[in-house]
């Protein structure tokens, strides 16, 4: 009898033992991919593969109790930059058991960047030695061309690994380097500060002792629209020669080689003393500087040109020339030369005031186009004298503009009736006004454009 009831209890035990393992709900993440992963998630539930690791290594898995419900794998790469998620849904069933494996091609998304999709080998990228992926991001922050015989990281503003971009393969075109929608959150210029691989491998939990010796440090403009340009890494740049450059004006230089839209080398920002371009040795360079600055009548920043102000080369671009070797591997330049230049500060065009004494709105047109004010506005109340349109001129083949341009399809009216203004000749950074006046629309009258004066350049111009 005491036997029977013992054989009993044992299997009441090992039923109602097998029942509660049977119940749980849990999830299996196998890692069989080539790639470590980390901070490894499931409706906020953490997958670890010990107390003292928060990853999942390849050809390993861990299993943890959840509770019932559906959401995607979150996760991260190891050495990678990016936080990502599986494409699919994973759905766990109460008292029932799922599994989600990853391999080299599941599908994966980055989150907060749903157009950098693909598979999990495609997203890691080529991690090599260095821990940093080079491949080429789509959609990027910018396009580069690298024409060195170096792999490079990039880096925005600064070198920290907040900052760090991606990787960029030597001799490489069209190559997208990583959106960051933190770092990349609105338009402007930013500082892309370049670094070998080798540099990096040495220095990645040090980075700040580079910040002299940086393989280059150049100036890109961003635009959040995507309609970005390649930007072209010179084969000229990290080499043992170095220009030391001193800027004691408030201009914001960028510096250019072999001509006036020849690779940009590097920069110096207002009143800046410490900055430097490293070159390769030997070598000849003609070194062209350009001024930039914001213009705000055609909201884009804007290039000009100094100039030699005397000799054969008067009203050329002006440049330095030299040469670097291994008997004078430096070189010094001082922006104070150019105070003594032909720097012609310009607004790139004449300035246009209404004077609207009619009783109806109007606007004008060049050719087709609508044109805005400084105010914003394409249309002038009656009764109004508008702020100032801009009229922009084109450059010469020699990078300047013309000191005079006529605007033969200039008309100002009001719906239909756009009145010619005929050839008007003006004069670049001179301001002008024209009065209108007329009951209605139909009948609006135009009368001579007026000359008011030359514009006061520096008082518009915002330098960086």
């Amino acid at each position: 009898m005491k036997k029977n009831v013992l054989i009993a209890i044992i299997f009441v035990l090992a039923f109602v033992g097998c029942d509660l393992f049977d119940n749980k709900t849990t999830l299996t993440i196998k890692n069989e991919s080539s790639y470590e992963i980390t901070h490894v998630l499931w409706n906020n539930v953490s997958f670890t593969s010990s107390n003292t690791e928060n990853s999942i290594k390849p050809g390993t898995s861990v299993t943890m109790d959840v509770e019932a419900g559906s959401g995607y794998v979150r996760f991260k790469i190891v050495n990678n930059l990016i936080n990502a998620r599986s494409s699919q849904i994973i759905a766990v069933e109460k008292r029932n058991h799922a599994d989600f494996v990853f391999i080299d091609n599941t599908l994966i998304v980055e989150e907060g960047n749903l157009n950098n999709h693909g598979t999990l080998f495609d997203l890691a990228g080529i991690l090599e030695n260095s821990g940093v992926s080079f491949r080429s991001f789509s959609p990027p922050s910018i396009f580069v061309e690298n024409q060195s015989n170096e792999r490079l990281i990039a880096f925005k503003d600064n070198l920290s690994p907040s900052t760090l971009l991606s990787g960029i393969p030597a001799n490489v075109s069209n190559h997208g380097l990583r959106h960051d929608p933190v770092l990349f959150a609105s338009s402007g210029t930013f500082i892309l500060v370049l670094i070998t691989e080798s540099q990096y491998i040495t220095n990645r939990n040090d980075l700040e002792v580079l910040n002299d010796h940086v393989f280059a440090k150049l100036p890109v403009s961003y635009s959040t629209s995507g309609n970005n340009s390649i930007f072209r890494i010179s084969p000229s740049l990290g080499g043992a020669g170095r220009i030391n450059i001193v800027n004691p004006t408030n201009f914001f230089v960028v510096f250019r080689k072999d001509g006036p839209s020849g690779d940009i080398l590097g920069f110096a920002r207002p009143y800046d003393y410490g900055n430097f371009i490293n070159l390769q040795v030997p070598g000849d360079y003609e070194i062209y500087p350009q001024i930039r600055f914001y213009n705000p009548f055609i909201e884009v920043i804007t290039t000009i040109y100094p100039t030699f102000n005397s000799g054969y080369l008067n009203g050329r671009p002006y440049f330095w020339p030299l040469s670097l070797g291994t008997n004078n591997l430096t070189h010094t330049i001082n922006l104070n030369d150019l105070a003594h230049l032909a720097i012609h500060l310009t607004t790139g065009g004449a300035h246009l005031r209404i004077i609207n004494n009619s009783n109806t709105a109007v606007n004008i047109l060049n050719g087709t186009a609508n044109l805005t004010n400084m105010a914003g506005l394409q249309n002038v109340a009656p009764g109004t004298i508008s702020e100032t349109f801009f009229l922009a001129f084109p450059f010469n083949p020699d990078f300047t503009y013309p000191s005079l341009l006529d605007f033969p399809n200039l008309s100002i009216g009001s719906g239909s009736n756009m009145i010619k203004l005929g050839p008007n000749l003006v004069e670049l950074d001179n301001v002008y006004s024209i009065e209108v006046t007329g009951g209605n629309a139909a009948n609006l009258q135009l009368g001579t454009i007026t000359h008011e004066g030359r514009i006061n350049v520096e008082d518009f111009l915002q330098f960086f």
